[in-house]
């Protein structure tokens, strides 16, 4: 099972709500960039955050945060900006909890 959130408050108060019940205590982020043309000009920019979490009959689900953060062109790098935002809020949140933040995204198939 996943569940889905779809703003960076909503991830981190889900992760701060199961931060006990965090596998392996570790939560992961990925950023995506990806060229807008093949000249490479600009890039999309987005954000992954995936965490496991256990719950008490046994089972696991995702709990995962993907969204675009912006576009990052020529000297604006507003869209990494946002990225680097969002990462501080989600280690922050791993900070206060004792949570490990790798790199990566957890999928289940």
């Amino acid at each position: 099972m996943r569940v889905t959130v779809t703003t960076i408050d909503d991830f981190c108060s889900e992760l701060t709500a199961e931060a006990a019940n965090i596998a392996d205590r570790i939560v992961r982020t990925r950023v995506d960039i990806t060229p807008q043309q093949s000249e490479g000009i600009s890039f999309d920019i987005g954000l992954w955050a995936t965490a496991l979490v256990n719950v008490a009959d046994g089972g696991q689900y995702v709990l995962e945060f993907g969204e675009p953060s912006g576009v990052d062109d020529g000297g604006d790098e507003s869209g990494s900006k946002l990225a680097r935002e969002w990462i501080g809020e989600i280690r922050a949140v791993c900070e206060q909890y004792g949570l490990q933040m790798r790199r990566g995204k957890i999928e289940v198939f």
